[in-house]
């Protein structure tokens, strides 16, 4: 029985991996900024790159291709470069939350479309291994590995690639079937590893990511992240937006501790956590702030909604079922001090006002929610 929970266990978190890879829409807020930052450090070095190639290949152009070409193919390759540098510069704007994203993803249709208009223009003419542009695909999908796309994103590209990579079968002059066969397999085959590559480099990414900024136990931000994470908010919206903090502390921990065991206590904590995720909203951070308290940052309009999440949380954790070794129940309360920002205040001195809340709640009785003022 014991081998086979394991098994279970290890095919569980096989396919949790996969699904973390396939697409970004479970990713969360926070893991979707650092690969977006992540992606925009790989985005700029390759696009540098093009930029320097792509006018040192234009010197090849003048030898290898027909002269009645060159005006149309140096045009495409004109709006190919200041394309480049347009995804170049982008790429340090503050345009969209998963702006690196989309120009990573344009960086790679860039070169494919000027390859297709490349193919449109020398159709005509009949080109030895179309003049050293052929492995512009097979170039194009081995990059790919080099970026931390979902699989998702990077079976898109490569469709793209491909449909460019078939057109180029209908002009190429000369190109046996069984080539062709071979060049297209040989495709398929880079876009396989490209897919596996991106699929372990994006895991390893999350795996590391989590490492560093959520607490192993409750599986919520550590202190720091959320600071972290708090500054990121404030740069992408108004300074002058209004917050709520929430410290929230579990009522004699320690005795659950003494009385039940530290695997008991472990429990409440991980159960607590689940509490605060389903009483939380999507906009809300959460994080362990320490031992037994829990920091939620709350994007509400007014101290009253704030009051009522409060009393919510208070509410369900008398009701959260915990049981000890011996199957009993174990009985959790919360304390909760909260408060609402005052004006474009730092996020520290709000939570010192909320821990002073936190104070009057505990010398109050505990179990119950105090607002500092």
């Amino acid at each position: 029985m014991r081998l086979k929970r394991r098994l279970m266990e290890y095919f569980q978190r096989g396919s949790s991996s996969v699904k973390d890879t396939v697409s970004g829409s479970k990713h969360t807020p926070d893991f979707a900024y650092a690969r977006n930052q992540y992606l925009g450090s790989r985005l700029r070095v390759v696009c540098w790159i093009f930029i320097i190639l792509s006018p040192l290949w234009a010197l090849f152009d003048h030898f290898l291709l027909p002269p009645e070409t060159l005006f149309a193919v140096r045009a495409a390759r004109v709006v190919f470069f200041l394309t480049l540098v347009a995804i170049q510069i982008g790429s340090r704007l503050r345009i969209c939350a998963n702006r690196q994203v989309i120009l990573s993803m344009a960086l790679f249709a860039a070169p494919a479309l000027f390859y297709a208009s490349f193919l449109f223009i020398t159709a005509p003419y009949e080109l030895h291994d179309l003049a050293n542009y052929y492995f512009i695909p097979l170039l194009l999908v081995a990059t790919l590995s080099i970026f931390p796309f979902t699989l998702s994103e990077t079976l898109l590209i490569g469709l793209l690639i491909m449909v460019v990579q078939l057109y180029s079968f209908t002009v190429a002059q000369g190109a046996t079937l069984i080539f062709q066969i071979q060049e297209f397999w040989l495709l398929i085959a880079l876009l396989t590893v490209a897919l596996t590559a991106n699929h372990f480099h994006l895991g390893l990414l999350l795996r590391l990511y989590r490492q560093a900024t959520h607490d192993q136990l409750t599986r919520l931000l550590n202190r720091h992240a959320l600071f972290d994470l708090f500054a990121q908010d404030e740069d992408d919206s108004s300074p002058q937006a209004p917050y709520g903090v929430m410290l929230l502390d579990l009522d004699h921990f320690k005795k659950i501790n003494d009385t039940h065991g530290h695997a008991v206590g472990d429990k409440v904590l991980q159960a607590f956590a689940d509490l605060l995720r389903t009483q939380g909203k999507s906009s809300d951070r959460i994080a362990r702030y320490g031992g037994e308290e829990f920091l939620l940052i709350s994007h509400r309009p007014s101290a009253q909604a704030l009051l009522q999440q409060a009393e919510s949380i208070r509410q369900a954790t008398e009701q959260m079922l915990v049981t000890n070794l011996d199957d009993e129940p174990v009985n959790c309360t919360v304390s909760i001090g909260l408060t609402l920002s005052a004006g474009n205040e730092a996020l520290e001195h709000a939570v010192q006002r909320a821990d002073s809340a936190l104070y009057e709640a505990k010398r109050g009785g505990r179990n119950q929610v105090r607002q500092a003022h």
